[in-house]
């Protein structure tokens, strides 16, 4: 819950500080406003996010199955959104859990990933763009115990509020998997001890910079 509340208050953080920044509309430049989306073949963005999430599959590990690990990360991405709702990008994601394995350790796990992600979209009233994704890249982990990588999915969507033509707002939900091949070295370690994958529900929250004019 304490990530949950840390998300709230930095997008709640985001959206005073953009408020304060804003400079306000007359009822013409109001009602000439459009979404720059409209104005633009396509629009280039920078993405950061702070994360917060949960491992949602079981993790076996020499000291046992640990499973709804909670953890923060960071995101940062490039995404080129067209007129005509479609778009392509690309993200590196980076999260870290520390589970207990006795009542003075603690080990650290770390999951990263980097991919292309392929997106649709679009304006959604007069400042705010809603999006989707599906992504394919690397997904790598460690554990403290071993350093594996594969392949790596990602499927999200999100909102964003757009303060002006060149700065925005975002929220969002993402989940991804990330596929190994079969451990089997690892089982004289421990019976149970197989990461074929692992699977990552997360929120997020973030400043948006778009590029050009």
């Amino acid at each position: 819950m304490k990530h949950i509340k840390t998300l709230l208050i930095l997008f709640c953080c985001l959206t005073g500080m953009a408020a304060q920044a804003q400079v306000p509309m007359n009822e013409e430049q109001a009602t000439a406003y459009t979404n720059p989306l409209e104005k633009k073949k396509v629009i280039h963005s920078l993405i950061a996010n702070y994360k917060t999430g949960w491992i949602t599959s079981d993790i076996y590990t020499p000291d046992g199955k640990k499973s709804g690990l909670n953890g923060t990360g960071f995101e940062l991405g490039y995404r080129a959104l067209y007129s005509s709702g479609m778009g392509i990008g690309f993200y590196y994601d980076h999260s870290e859990t520390d589970y207990p394995i006795s009542r003075s350790k603690k080990e650290n796990l770390k999951l990263n990933y980097g991919g292309l992600s392929l997106f649709y979209g679009g304006p959604v009233g007069r400042q705010w763009i809603a999006t989707i994704e599906t992504g394919v890249g690397y997904g790598h982990y460690n554990d403290g115990y071993i350093s594996d990588g594969g392949l790596g999915l990602k499927e999200g969507l999100g909102v964003e509020y757009q303060l002006s033509p060149y700065i925005g707002i975002g929220i969002g939900v993402d989940y991804t998997l990330m596929i190994f091949g079969n451990q089997k070295e690892y089982i004289n370690i421990q019976k149970n001890y197989n990461v074929t994958g692992v699977k990552r529900l997360s929120l997020h929250a973030g400043l948006r910079i778009y590029l050009g004019k």
